[in-house]
C-alpha cells in the first residue's frame, strides 16, 4: 500500500513539473524579419551579422548584402553566397 501511494504521488509530481509547449511559429510572427533572422531557434540582428563578417573579410559594412529568400551574406558585386546556417558559429565568435 505504501509503495502504491508513493508510485501515485511521483506520478502526481512528474505530470505537475510538466508544462506547456509554447509554439515556435508564435516567436517568428513577432519577429521584423527585415531587422532580425532566427536561425537554430535564436535570433540575430542582421546589422549585427553584416558588420562582423564585414569584420571578418576586413571590408565596410556597405560591402555586405543579405538575402531574406536564402538567409544567408554576399560580398556585394561577386557572386556566391556564405549561408548563415554554417557561418553561424564563425560570427558569433567575432566581437565588435
Amino acid at each position: 500500500m505504501k509503495r502504491y501511494l508513493v508510485f501515485i504521488a511521483l506520478l502526481g509530481l512528474g505530470f505537475g513539473a510538466c508544462k506547456k509547449e509554447e509554439s515556435l511559429k508564435s516567436d517568428q510572427e513577432t519577429v521584423d524579419t527585415s531587422k532580425y533572422v532566427i536561425i537554430n531557434g535564436m535570433t540575430y540582428e542582421i546589422a549585427v551579422l553584416k558588420a562582423k563578417m564585414a569584420k571578418f573579410f576586413n571590408l565596410e559594412v556597405d560591402k555586405i548584402g543579405f538575402s531574406a529568400e536564402n538567409q544567408s551574406l554576399y560580398l556585394v558585386g561577386y557572386t556566391g553566397e556564405y549561408k548563415l546556417v554554417d557561418l553561424i558559429s564563425t560570427l558569433n565568435t567575432i566581437t565588435l
